[in-house]
């Protein structure tokens, strides 16, 4: 078995997608066409500005509502990539979140610095009790993921994600505020830095029921 790969110390945040980051995901989304087409069926679509402020007006609206924020993944003053929350079910108190990391930026440990970030968050401040993650099949990088933070792998769902013209089996994972508090590892983890900003709402708070 090979040792895992160390994940970079360097300082990493993530910050509420905003229109000023318009340009910068624009051109992160286009340099990473090739390398997210397999996973992403959106990147499929006609590329345009339009459509990544048409995705960080969704993105606020949704944290407006207090369902959950989208943030960019900043090393430094480079954008490496998106990481989100889908719809907070506050009813349930849980959410799963998805993510995407540029070509260049794989390999350094990013993304499980960014999951971690949110975990605690999710489970630390907003009182949620279960974080689900949801992976194609044959996406086995992102699954590995899942695997690093602790998550149980429930099973594959054979239509998992409508992938522009065919379904795709997904693999669904997924990881209570428990498990994640009895994590040893979890402090060493080097979870990426929340930059204020985002409008979650707290456990009761308006819009949380």
């Amino acid at each position: 078995m090979t040792s895992p790969r160390p994940i970079s110390a360097q300082r990493l945040e993530l910050r509420p997608v905003r229109p000023r980051h318009i340009p910068a995901v624009y051109a992160l989304t286009e340099a990473s066409r090739a390398h997210l087409a397999p996973w992403m069926p959106w990147i499929h679509s006609e590329p345009s500005l339009a459509a990544t402020a048409e995705f960080v007006r969704q993105a606020m609206v949704q944290e407006a509502s207090g369902l959950g924020a989208q943030f960019g993944i900043w090393q430094a003053t480079d954008l490496a990539g998106v990481i989100g929350y889908h719809p907070i079910r506050w009813i349930e108190r849980h959410a799963d979140i998805g993510y995407w990391l540029g070509a260049s930026f794989e390999g350094q440990g990013l993304v499980s610095r960014s999951v971690c970030a949110l975990l605690n968050q999710a489970f630390f401040d907003l009182g949620l009790s279960h974080i689900g993650i949801q992976t194609a099949e044959d996406n086995v990088r992102s699954q590995r993921v899942a695997d690093r933070l602790g998550f149980r792998r429930l099973g594959v769902v054979a239509e998992g994600e409508w992938f522009i013209d065919h379904w795709v089996p997904s693999v669904v994972f997924q990881l209570s505020a428990a498990e994640w508090l009895a994590r040893p590892e979890r402090d060493r983890l080097l979870p990426a830095v929340i930059r204020p900003g985002s409008a979650l709402p707290k456990p009761g708070s308006a819009g949380t029921a």
